[in-house]
């Protein structure tokens, strides 16, 4: 069981050790059912994955499951790569955020019954293991609770027992890495080669990420004919990662857009540069040639 998890920058805590172990290891009931404990913390965090104790007998597919007192499903997750008995461990696929003093429910639900047991283990008292605490039975309704069949909040109880299931908690998550990789360019407009484009088509850029708007300017954004850098005014879109350029286009030219790349170029909001300035061009619609002669007459 890869718990607890290992690191300076993480205290991670549970209600019960891996040395705690039941009474009952493994329930002859071999009905598919869920079984639940009521909790709270005492203070602000997170709910990072969910334990329970496996019995011999409890073969099949173990689903983990973590509700707000009302029934609200806040996380699941699939157990994988158990052991054949003991305590089984599985991280949600996103912490969810616990309030300090409000009850939650952590479940899990086996296929094929037998599961771990203590009859009477919240009956006299809760159990606490700072900062989190299992409620005595009465506390704030049934602990100790139980569906069968299919998978769902539990609300069933039976002699205040303890079916063995538990909480991973951290007061606080290890920051995020440093984000390092470049932006790129994922599509443009007009595209690549493109002719006969309307000499009022406003020119885009989408990025793979969000960019630093303060990059995005004339400088490293440009269009040019052959021969001139073309006037135009650039802006950048936050919401869809996109650079417009609305550019002064005349007929029957080839442009040439430019990205700059590089330290000098344009950067995602980590600070992270286009690895590459990125060019591209395209050919306007043709002039139109003046009827000669009189109307109708064929242009050539």
């Amino acid at each position: 069981v890869d718990w607890p998890p290992t690191g300076a920058d993480q205290v991670a805590y549970s209600l019960w050790d891996l040395s705690s172990v039941p009474d009952a290891f493994s329930e002859p009931d071999l009905n598919p059912i869920e079984l639940g404990v009521k909790f709270q913390t005492a203070i602000d965090g997170f709910a990072t994955g969910i334990l329970f104790y496996k019995g011999e007998e409890s073969g099949g597919t173990h689903v983990g499951n973590l509700w707000t007192a009302n029934g609200d499903l806040l996380a699941s997750v699939v157990f994988v790569n158990e052991t054949a008995s003991g305590w089984q461990y599985e991280p949600l696929p996103t912490p969810v955020p616990i309030i300090a003093n409000r009850t939650y429910l952590v479940s899990y639900h086996t296929s094929m019954g037998g599961y771990a047991v203590d009859t009477g283990y919240f009956a006299a008292s809760g159990f606490e293991s700072w900062p989190l605490r299992a409620l005595a039975d009465g506390e704030d309704g049934s602990n100790g609770v139980y569906k069968y069949g299919e998978s769902g909040f539990p609300t069933e109880s039976y002699l205040s027992s303890n079916y063995w299931v538990d909480v991973a908690f951290q007061e606080s998550l290890p920051p995020e890495p440093p984000d390092t990789t470049p932006p790129s360019v994922t599509s443009v407009f007009p595209a690549s080669g493109a002719s006969n484009v309307s000499t009022g088509a406003i020119i885009t850029v989408t990025f793979s990420e969000p960019m630093d708007s303060a990059t995005i300017n004339n400088t490293t954004l440009s269009v040019r004919d052959a021969f001139w850098v073309t006037p135009a005014a650039v802006a950048y879109d936050n919401g869809g990662n996109t650079a417009t350029i609305n550019a002064m286009l005349a007929p029957g030219k080839t442009y040439t857009v430019t990205v700059l790349g590089g330290e000098t170029g344009v950067k995602d909001i980590a600070g992270n540069a286009l690895p590459a300035t990125y060019v591209w061009s395209f050919k306007t619609v043709r002039p139109s040639s003046p009827s000669r002669g009189f109307p109708g007459a064929p242009v050539f």
